[in-house]
């Protein structure tokens, strides 16, 4: 999940031309033996979008686990999830990758299809080691997902996910979906930028997503309000 900081949100437009962006961490083990040790960590590709697009990235709030507890939308647990608690931080530029995606949709309100396979009878998002091709993603024309990917068509989708949006939360429309029918890309008009993407752009050095995020973080709190 990566999200403008509260503190560069007090700081205003002086500093704005380099905005702090919050990355969601991921604790595991890291270090090699015997200096294995659990740890708070942020995959470098991550740093790289945010710095190259001009912001400055900073690592924020561990997340404790790969899924999604169901028991925050209603559902029985599936054996392939893994659960935490989801928390989303209010009236920010926030963009959600992946796992963040489905954060934004719960913690809103909505639902997980808890294992995708089952639903689209395919392993083309999640590749056994590294990402796979989730193939090409098809976005409205005219949404916030159209202007920061810089088109309505994104040719290829470095994927990971075994989970994915069910039904939508609160406020929150579905901008973009696979070949295969399924919601890849969230939105919620009228609240500035706040996007869900079930993909990795942070990978792609082509993308732009990453760098809208920046320039939105850039303006005013007032234009994004």
């Amino acid at each position: 999940m990566l999200t403008v900081t509260p503190a560069e949100r007090r700081r205003g437009a002086a500093v704005a031309a380099h905005p702090l962006i919050g990355i969601t961490a991921t604790i595991g083990p890291a270090g090699a033996d015997p200096w294995t040790r659990e740890a708070a960590y942020v995959a470098q590709p991550y740093l790289d979008a945010v710095s190259r697009a001009g912001g400055l990235p900073l690592i924020v709030t561990p997340a404790a686990a790969a899924d999604l507890d169901p028991v925050r939308y209603q559902q029985e647990r599936h054996p392939q999830t893994e659960p935490s608690q989801p928390e989303l931080a209010r009236d920010l530029p926030l963009l959600g990758i992946c796992r963040g995606m489905q954060i934004l949709n719960v913690a809103l309100g909505g639902t997980l299809h808890q294992h995708l396979p089952e639903i689209v009878g395919h392993h083309l998002h999640r590749a056994n080691s590294g990402f796979g091709d989730g193939g090409p993603a098809h976005l409205e024309a005219g949404s916030l997902a159209a202007h920061a990917a810089g088109g309505d068509y994104v040719a290829s989708t470095p994927s990971s996910h075994h989970q994915g949006v069910n039904v939508l939360g609160a406020g929150l429309v579905a901008s973009g979906s696979a070949d295969d029918g399924s919601v890849i890309v969230i939105e919620r008009p009228g609240s500035g930028f706040v996007l869900g993407v079930q993909w990795h752009p942070e990978v792609d050095g082509t993308s732009t997503i990453v760098a809208d995020l920046v320039d939105a973080a850039r303006l005013p709190r007032q234009v994004q309000a």
